[in-house]
């Protein structure tokens, strides 16, 4: 145990110790004891409740802060919760307790929107006298369908609202809300999953064009409302049927011809739309459709090769950008007055390396950079493009895999250090010239080395006593570290090291047992999830408070079943929820085994 850990476990420690102690520490384990620390001073606990509540009710001294500090929920509330997505977190009976009848409707209604919320809870709040609160229940995934019911009653169209968009309503509650007086509340109707096919196809011809958009975007819409739907007086409920890539062609076909440029845009980026259509779209008046056809991967060869020519350079772009244009108009495209056609062109992997050779030498940054970083460009390009007067192009070949290792032994001496740092990444750089670089004045350089898979371990070793924690960070992580490097790792003060050690594959189990009681917890995670961790280790860590540690334990692939069975009744509901999708993941496989 460490010395701050001990700090913060102690009841004694003053308060004023703590909050120093609390604001120089990430360590979670610590911060979690300061959180159940009795002397840990109340605007403290009321910082840390955004990530230790759970803590907090387990403070000794919290039913004195409660009767000291009425205001104590709502401070946490404000501080932690106000304009976060806290639907998932766990909380305790004394935040719920002091919530869900709290004055501030915005406090009731986090209660109401939390999927952790008590049955018994939710059914005082659904009848709350705030909307916002009803609305928060009527959302809710867990909330049970007796309360649903009632709520699809509700005077307020936008707890209504709520309820019919609930992929847990029921199917009579959605023949209910589908004849809702607000088209809002129907329209959820029409986009929920679960509403059937007869009530969609009423829906289909609803006086509110939003009913009938939500109708044209649910994927169980049957293909003969799709069909009506796609002529429908409104385009935006035409734009939802033409963007669906379920569509058939002759639906499609149909929209190609729409009056609303909007709709026969959203036909030319369609992925299923045919060769002929998009012909016929591409002598569209409107530049956008044609870029659109210009992109699509089904537009033919003769198609691109006129729309090469377009007025609108960005057609020519999308066609420069396009797998299946072909090399002459690929040729074509490279000398366009447009230097982003000439990206394109540089960027495509099919270009061929004579027109790449010429875009070496364009006048362009851009055009060059994105040569220098073509996975097709040759070698002797790239030994052109290794001597440009551009940093930023001189580490694009440093990085790109088709430099030779003569020229990556040239920019490895290169006067900028990220050009070096590139050549350092580089998996075809030259032992010798990872040994040279590992001595690089610049930190990141040495960094590089020390995660390059082709490092040699007496490389590694030496860069294992580096001054700089990231690089022998980078060493505990290789997998060409030698085991007894990795032990004298393992004991480092850094804890990203030992993190390090915890993540590389290679590590043995003895060492993987000595950190499973690691001081921190990102250590203890990752021996957690390593597939060398023992039997009885992950027995061990699944036993142990933090939360994340015992979430990473029901994900290992080795845990068993006993392991899983004292998870399952861990006090964490997403540690629970793991371990359930876990079970039924075995169950499933054990099954296909039988059959």
């Amino acid at each position: 145990m460490s010395q701050q850990l001990k700090i913060a476990e102690n009841i004694n420690t003053p308060a004023e110790q703590l909050r120093e102690l609390a604001a120089i520490t990430k360590d979670r384990e610590i911060l979690r004891a300061i959180a159940e620390n009795p002397n840990t001073p109340t605007e403290l606990l009321v910082n840390l409740a955004g990530e230790y509540l759970m803590e907090i009710s387990h403070n000794p001294a919290l039913f004195l802060i409660l009767l000291e500090n009425p205001n104590f929920v709502e401070q946490i509330y404000y501080k932690n919760f106000e304009f976060r997505d806290t639907k998932l977190i766990a909380i305790p009976s004394f935040f719920l307790e002091s919530a869900y009848t709290h004055p501030v409707s915005d406090i009731r209604a986090f209660i109401a929107a939390n999927i952790n919320t008590p049955l018994l809870y939710l059914e005082q709040l659904a009848t709350d006298e705030d909307v916002r609160v009803r609305k928060a229940v009527a959302a809710n995934i867990n909330t049970p369908l007796s309360i649903l019911e009632k709520l699809a009653s509700d005077l307020d169209f936008k707890v209504r609202e709520e309820v019919a968009a609930n992929i847990n309503t029921s199917l009579s509650i959605l023949e209910k809300l589908a004849t809702d007086e607000y088209y809002e509340v129907r329209e959820k109707v029409a986009a929920n999953k679960n509403t059937p096919l007869s009530i969609l196809e009423k829906l289909a011809t609803d006086e509110a064009p939003e009913v009938r958009k939500g109708v044209a975007t649910n994927k169980n819409t049957p293909l003969f409302i799709l069909e009506t739907l796609a002529s429908d007086r409104n385009f935006r409920v035409r734009k939802v049927v033409a963007a669906k890539s379920n569509i058939p062609l002759f639906i499609l076909e149909t929209l190609a011809k729409d009056p609303h440029s909007g709709v026969r845009e959203l036909v030319a980026a369609n992925i299923n739309t045919s060769s002929s259509i998009l012909e016929t779209l591409a002598s569209d008046h409107v530049g956008d459709i044609r870029t659109k056809v210009a992109a699509n991967k089904n537009t033919a060869l003769s198609v691109l090769e006129t729309l090469a020519t377009d007025e609108y350079y960005e057609a020519r772009e999308q066609v420069a950008a396009n797998k299946n244009t072909a090399l002459s108009v690929l040729e074509t495209l490279a000398t366009d007055k447009q230097s982003r056609v000439r990206e394109q062109v540089a960027a495509n992997k099919n270009t061929p390396v004579s027109v790449l050779k010429k875009l070496a030498s364009d006048y362009d940054f851009f055009v060059r950079k994105v040569v220098a970083a073509n996975i097709n460009t040759s070698s002797s390009i790239l030994e052109l493009l290794a001597s440009d007067r551009s940093k930023n192009i001189r580490e694009e070949v440093a990085a790109n895999k088709n430099t030779s290792a003569s020229v990556l032994e040239t920019l490895a001496t290169d006067e900028n250090e990220y050009v070096r740092e590139k050549v350092a990444k580089n998996y075809k750089t030259s032992l010798s010239v990872l040994e040279i670089l590992s001595k690089d004045e610049f930190y990141l350089v040495r960094q590089q080395v020390a995660e390059n898979k082709n490092t040699s371990p007496s490389v590694l070793e030496i860069l294992s006593k580096d001054e700089n924690e990231s690089v022998i960070w980078r060493v505990a992580e290789n997998i060409n570290t030698p085991v007894w490097v990795l032990e004298l790792l393992s004991k480092d003060k850094y804890w990203g090291v030992r993190k390090g050690v915890a993540a590389n594959i290679n590590t043995p189990s003895s060492i993987l047992e000595t950190l499973a009681t690691d001081e921190h917890q990102y250590v203890r995670c990752w021996v957690a999830s390593h597939k060398n961790t023992p039997v009885f280790v992950l027995e061990l860590l699944a036993r142990e408070p933090d939360k994340f540690v015992k979430k990473t334990v029901a994900k290992n692939q080795n845990t068993t079943l006993s392991i899983l069975k004292i998870l399952a009744e861990d006090e964490n509901s997403i540690v629970r929820l793991i371990v359930v999708k876990k079970i039924k993941t075995l169950l499933s496989a054990l099954k296909l085994v039988a059959s």
